[in-house]
């Protein structure tokens, strides 16, 4: 697997959305939005 590390495992992040009437390209752009580039 790529992303093993020995020490920490997968290292993977995911998250998960559960509920009515969401709007997947908003939530997408809005998260887009929070990540940090230098």
């Amino acid at each position: 697997m790529e992303d093993w590390d020995e020490q920490y495992g997968d290292r993977i992040n995911q998250i998960v959305f559960i509920g009515k009437n969401l709007n997947k390209e908003l939530v997408e752009d809005r998260l887009k939005k929070c990540i940090y580039k230098e």
